[in-house]
């Protein structure tokens, strides 16, 4: 972090996050059942298949990745 930087969190930081699989602008539990409910499959509406960008077809590691991310800052 540069000198004089404070440490935000996520939420604060402004932009769009890629871990929000509910679409209510936070990364929560919300978004961790849902991906825990969608685990190994295709994913749904809405779909926890957020990585790589657009999906690669199923809910796995690399998804769950991108939303504990976002859900603890990265």
């Amino acid at each position: 972090m540069p000198l004089g930087w404070y440490p935000v969190l996520a939420w604060e930081y402004g932009g769009e996050l890629a871990g929000d699989v509910t679409g209510d602008g936070f990364v929560d539990m919300g978004d961790v059942i849902l991906l825990a409910e969608q685990w190994l499959g295709a994913g749904g509406e809405p779909s926890g298949d957020v990585a790589p960008e657009g999906g690669d077809g199923v809910v796995n590691f690399v998804d769950f990745a991108v939303v504990g991310g976002d859900l603890f800052g990265k």
